[in-house]
């Protein structure tokens, strides 16, 4: 039995450790165009430029009900809700990219109202004493909730952004995102701790 789990604990390190090269990648040949481009950067990548790059992988691997790319718009909306942790952050790590022919745009939002439009909405841990209410309110629309609070997919949130061992990691709920009809793709899933609300 400890042979299965010990086997399983190393299986979850080397997918997590795969998809942490990847974003790490990433933000390396970004901060490499920056130095280019005559502009100081930051070589080592900060938590939050990590999690922007996350965010921006899970808009890559994440299938709407109605195909992101038959919308009428021509961009894929980032919301942050209440207080912004990433600051310009998210705008140099992912704004201007593009998924699925959809150029991504950042917005911030001060109410759940306000943030229906979004695609992918990031919410900050200044919403929590509001998380049942904003999570209620996104019911049944096909928007993709992500947090880096404690218990946000417990309480009905999709992604919850942790750090372990000084690695960024991620679980999903697996539930809350069937009922928005947002289909992950088998990658992602394999690189996730998956729950459901119950747990």
């Amino acid at each position: 039995m400890a042979l299965i789990k010990d086997n399983m604990n190393f299986q979850l390190k080397k997918t997590n450790s795969y998809i942490q090269r990847m974003v790490l990648l990433f933000l390396l040949i970004l901060n490499t165009q920056f130095t280019m481009a005559g502009q100081p950067v930051q070589l080592q990548p900060s938590e939050y430029e990590i999690k922007a790059a996350f965010i921006y992988k899970f808009a890559k691997f994440i299938e709407w009900p109605a195909g992101i790319e038959q919308a009428d718009r021509d961009s894929l909306i980032i919301g942050i809700l209440g207080h912004d942790p990433f600051g310009f952050i998210m705008e140099k790590v992912i704004g201007g990219k593009t998924v699925r022919g959809k150029v991504i745009t950042v917005e911030r939002y001060h109410t759940v109202d306000e943030a229906l439009q979004s695609d992918i909405l990031f919410i900050s841990e200044s919403e929590m004493p509001r998380l049942d209410f904003i999570i209620n309110r996104l019911s049944g629309r096909d928007i993709l909730t992500v947090s880096d609070t404690q218990d946000f997919t417990s309480k009905g949130g999709m992604i919850y952004l942790y750090m372990h061992e000084k690695h960024i990691r991620f679980m999903i709920n697996i539930e809350a995102a069937s009922e928005a009809q947002l289909k992950f793709s088998s990658k992602l899933l394999k690189l996730a701790e998956i729950i459901t609300s119950a747990e």
